[in-house]
């Protein structure tokens, strides 16, 4: 068993791990090399005071464990070790083995609680939205979900978030998505970030959400224009419509769309379809990305 030499600013401590003599030069001691990792394990270091007890265990162990030192090494007393500054006395098998048992669960008795790990999709089903879905629609598109394996909702700053954008953000689900699952209303929100993200669009939600709404036809969200928002809210689709686009605004975003910036619904079949790469078809929404299809499609424009 290896140790690591560490150098103390003492050169004895009592049982209770007080030092003996403040004014001794200092010593070199040796601490076995498993100590550390158990602290670093449970993400923090040796807590003050532990270390002194540490010493004092040392040298209370082997006072008790001086008769198993090998007979080629000279035997080590308590008062020996804490102040002959012998660092390369030569201990037997036996005594290791006994220190490394005392000092293990003296450290382990004493090491921090290791924080609970958090899972944000069962912090959203607490709320009411279902993250088993969710999670499900991930697993099931193979997203890279390493960002979000310790998200915390509980740790989103929603006073960073525009109240007006998040808004936004919720009438478009709510009213795009609200017959959907929650997969598909996710995918919905995916795709007003991607536009905001993009240039060819406004750089707001809002400003997405609500593109061409003063005309008659041409919104790109036609609940805007359509008269929808003019029928009485659901009350309980509102206020998830709500939590999930704070959820979303506030980091915890899931790419269902796949890059997608347009989608439409199945039963309907436009135009610009045919035009665009489909991504994914999540419930009754089909989402759409430009690609190789668009680039063909300016190329036959220009010729």
């Amino acid at each position: 068993m290896g140790g690591t030499r560490i150098e103390s600013p003492y050169a004895c401590f009592d049982a209770m791990g007080r030092p003996q003599s403040e004014k001794a030069p200092r010593q070199w001691w040796w601490v076995m090399d498993d100590l550390e990792p158990m602290y670093v394990a449970a993400g923090t270091s040796l807590p003050m005071g532990v270390g002194r007890k540490i010493f004092a265990l040392i040298g209370l162990a082997l006072g008790a464990l001086a008769p198993l030192v090998v007979a080629s090494a000279r035997t080590l007393s308590e008062a020996d070790f804490f102040t002959s500054g012998n660092a390369n006395a030569v201990l037997s098998d036996d005594v290791k083995e006994a220190a490394h048992e005392i000092f293990s669960d003296f450290v382990l008795a004493h090491a921090p609680t290791a924080k609970p790990k958090v899972d944000p999709f069962l912090q959203l089903s607490a709320v009411g939205i279902d993250g088993g879905v969710l999670r499900e629609a991930a697993d099931d598109l193979d997203l890279d979900m390493a960002h979000f394996e310790d998200f915390d909702l509980g740790g989103i700053d929603f006073s960073g978030i525009d109240s007006k954008e998040r808004t936004c953000l919720a009438e478009a689900i709510y009213y795009e998505a609200r017959n959907q699952s929650v997969a598909g209303q996710m995918a919905v929100a995916d795709v007003v970030m991607n536009r905001v993200a993009s240039s060819r669009f406004p750089n707001t939600v809002c400003g997405v959400v609500y593109e061409g709404s003063h005309r008659v036809t041409g919104c790109q969200f036609s609940f805007t224009c359509d008269g929808s928002m003019d029928k009485r809210v659901e009350r309980s689709a509102m206020e998830r419509s709500q939590i999930l686009a704070m959820t979303v605004m506030g980091g915890f975003r899931l790419a269902l769309s796949q890059n997608a910036t347009n989608y439409h619904a199945t039963y309907v079949d436009p135009y610009w379809a045919l035009t665009l790469d489909k991504t994914v078809k999540i419930d009754d929404h089909v989402f759409y990305k430009r690609g190789q299809k668009f680039t063909r499609y300016l190329k036959r424009r220009s010729s």
